[in-house]
């Protein structure tokens, strides 16, 4: 974060306005990532401004993915789900392939907050078949967690199995990539489902530890919701 705002800081100072797109983009999508989901639609809003002035279709095609993803939070869902497809489409007129996974996954999470289910696995297997095929790997954990959760959220038989499964594949992924962020999530989704078949300790064992791991961030959505589930299970 300490870096983005620096860049950011450098971009207006430069008035460069491909430089202010690029940098205020990726500071967005940083605050995607965190789950601050005002910040990141604050930030996107500032790319779209700079990105529609000069015309610039990558960055605001991403940005209003970005901003569409926080909407949601809001609780304009049927706006943010239709500005997130409208981004998608947007962004890869561009020839742009690259990031589809965790696209789909900002699109799966707004099916979501309308209680689309089946649309959000739906989309997700999209995003995992892109993964399978390109090899873009890096948001494959968290396609992998989110579909573990929306399969508790369905009526599918034997959902703790499936969902443990897809618990246990994005933790051994995030693992291997050695992405510290998705392997929390990752341990906090696996430990709230032990807990609740009451596996208590078992819970603790996973994720204490991989919340011990962090020395900053204490303030971040993920941390949070960690650290609450582990007060929790006392």
């Amino acid at each position: 974060m300490a870096r983005g705002r620096a860049a950011l800081t450098l971009a207006e100072a430069l008035a460069h306005p491909h430089t202010l797109a690029q940098v205020s983009n990726y500071l967005a999508l940083t605050h995607f990532f965190c789950r601050d989901w005002s910040a990141a639609a604050l930030q996107a809003q500032v790319t779209i401004a700079v990105s529609r002035e000069h015309g610039f279709p990558q960055t605001l095609g991403l940005a209003a993915i970005l901003q569409g993803r926080a909407a949601a939070e809001s609780g304009r869902i049927e706006d943010s789900i239709r500005q997130i497809q409208d981004g998608i489409v947007a962004h890869e007129a561009t020839g742009i392939g690259l990031g589809r996974p965790f696209k789909l996954a900002a699109l799966a999470e707004a099916h979501v907050r309308a209680n689309q289910i089946d649309e959000g696995l739906g989309v997700l297997a999209d995003g995992l078949a892109y993964a399978k095929e390109t090899g873009e790997g890096f948001y494959e954990p968290e396609l992998h967690r989110l579909t573990g959760a929306l399969v508790l959220q369905s009526d599918r038989p034997d959902l703790v199995t499936e969902a443990e499964a897809r618990f246990r594949k994005a933790l051994d992924l995030a693992r291997a990539q050695d992405a510290r962020s998705l392997e929390l999530r990752a341990a906090t989704s696996l430990a709230r489902l032990w807990a609740d078949e009451g596996e208590r300790q078992r819970a603790v064992d996973l994720l204490a530890p991989v919340h011990a791991w962090f020395t900053e961030g204490f303030g971040s959505a993920d941390l949070k919701e960690a650290r609450a589930l582990l007060d929790q299970l006392g």
